[in-house]
């Protein structure tokens, strides 16, 4: 599967229930584990107007150490925007960032 089909099945899988506000942005974390697959990490909430990301939901022990521990790894994430990926229906949009 693509990386670009695979952000967007994860980004599809969150609804407007999930996050609140329509005005909701959401950014999704991703580690390119072996560079020709991408894995969604973190999905943070950003709400216009406010301070900061709220983080929305935590990375599985298996995603994160695929990231962490990957030869070459670095501590920092190169947090270039990807792809924005608009969710139907929901006014929201996640913006994907590759480490």
């Amino acid at each position: 599967m693509a990386a670009s089909e695979r952000l967007k099945i994860e980004a599809a899988s969150l609804t407007a229930g999930t996050v609140g506000s329509g005005a909701a942005v959401l950014r999704l974390y991703v580690c390119n584990v072996d560079r020709a697959a991408v894995d969604v990490v973190d999905v943070y909430v950003y709400r216009p107007g406010t301070a900061g990301l709220r983080p929305l939901l935590s990375p599985q022990s298996g995603e994160h150490a695929q990231c962490t521990s990957r030869p070459g790894a670095g501590s920092t994430r190169d947090t270039t925007m990807i792809k924005p990926v608009t969710l139907k229906g929901t006014g929201l949009v996640a913006a994907v960032t590759a480490s």
